[in-house]
């Protein structure tokens, strides 16, 4: 069993999720942030992920890569450039192939961190992105 909550600190949404997590538990974080975001109008997502577990294969998220790149397209649309930082326990890598390859597989730049250290997660949130040269 999973719990998302999410609060507003700042100019950021904080979206926390506890327990045991899959690759389908990943999409409705995505589409929860999605949600957050459109209500509120803010453009900055730290998804805290310490305290939350990912129980799936790699060969699971690889075949879900696809429904990731299909959600992060609908999103750009609903909300626009946002910035999320996903920040996982030092001691856990559970997270680490599923969160690397969505932020290997969507073609936006500058807009996804995988961080084990809050401190450094939330200034980049806060901090402008770079131009795209593209």
């Amino acid at each position: 069993m999973f719990r998302i909550s999410h609060e507003q600190q700042q100019e950021m949404i904080i979206l926390t999720v506890e327990g045991e997590i899959t690759w389908q538990t990943g999409l409705l974080i995505g589409q929860e942030a999605t949600r957050v975001a459109t209500e509120t109008g803010l453009q900055r997502v730290l998804v805290d992920l310490r305290r939350a577990r990912n129980v799936s294969t790699v060969i699971e998220h690889y075949s879900s890569s696809w429904s990731y790149q299909k959600i992060e397209k609908n999103r750009l649309q609903t909300t626009g450039a946002m910035r999320i930082a996903f920040l996982t326990a030092p001691d856990d890598t559970s997270h680490d192939a599923a969160l690397s390859g969505l932020i290997g597989l969507i073609p936006s730049r500058d807009v996804y961190l995988l961080s084990k250290d809050e401190a450094s997660a939330r200034e980049w949130l806060m901090a402008s992105p770079e131009p795209d040269p593209g």
